[in-house]
């Protein structure tokens, strides 16, 4: 028999202990035998205390994993899906990385579902937010723009250089204005000579307006920026940014 809990969050797949008292006006140990009974029936799973999914039917709910975007996104409420898991749902990911990156205001502790790690990174919030839907749950998102300024300033997040690199030019354009206006809530002022290197190498695909580049290079710092860690590295273009050698012998140079 079907429990009510498997019925009434089945939409939304991933859900809380909080969300199970709330629908039902329950206490905290009403809420928590609510569970258990669903758990021993089959038909949920706990990724860790207070935060669960529904198992399909007809799936062994000792072998099911829920879809790792939904729970990092329930993980966090206040917090946005970014880095390479942003570049995944915008469908441009160039390869999978089993790391579910979510921008929050303060560190949390990461945390396994299946084989994907769930890792909290505190990034300026406010803005380049769009809502996406997986597997018909609207999810919050960094948009287009947010999510290349986010690869610039932390490549680690977004599967390293050359991953982020290879992903965000199949963007098949951005916009340059509102990319101007995000450099500008960072406190990092490295950001704004990583982007411009970044608009620079794909210029011949999405442009680069003179305004948007003289705005970039009077918002950048005088020193050099390291791009990315590595032991061989050179002085590329106008931007001060100081590129690793072997990424050119990769996926050419810019």
């Amino acid at each position: 028999m079907t429990t009510k809990l498997s019925t009434d969050f089945w939409i939304q797949r991933v859900f809380t202990s909080d969300e199970v008292k709330a629908r039902y006006g329950l206490s905290d140990h009403a809420s928590w035998q609510l569970v258990l009974y669903a758990k021993q029936q089959g038909q949920i799973g706990a990724v860790r205390n207070g935060l669960y999914y529904v198992v399909p039917p007809g799936q062994d709910p000792t072998r099911y994993r829920p879809d790792p975007y939904l729970v990092a996104a329930k993980s966090a409420p206040e917090g946005v899906l970014a880095f390479h898991a942003a570049l995944d749902l915008h469908g441009v990911a160039h390869s999978a990385f089993q790391e579910v990156a979510v921008a929050v205001t303060s560190w949390r502790r990461p945390f396994q579902v299946g084989d994907f790690n769930v890792r909290f990174v505190v990034s300026p919030m406010g803005f380049g937010v769009e809502t996406l839907t997986r597997e018909g749950v609207p999810i919050k998102v960094t948009d287009r723009e947010r999510t290349l300024t986010d690869g610039c300033d932390r490549p680690q997040h977004s599967g390293g250089l050359e991953e982020f690199l290879r992903s965000v030019e199949s963007f098949p354009s951005v916009d340059h204005q509102r990319i101007l206006e995000y450099v500008r809530r960072y406190p990092r002022r490295s950001v704004a000579a990583k982007v411009g290197w970044l608009l620079d190498r794909f210029e011949s695909r999405w442009g680069f307006p003179d305004e948007i580049r003289e705005a970039l290079q009077s918002l950048r710092p005088k020193g050099s920026v390291v791009l990315e860690p590595a032991s061989g590295v050179r002085l590329s273009g106008d931007w001060g940014v100081l590129v690793p050698r072997t990424l050119e012998s990769r996926i050419g140079g810019g």
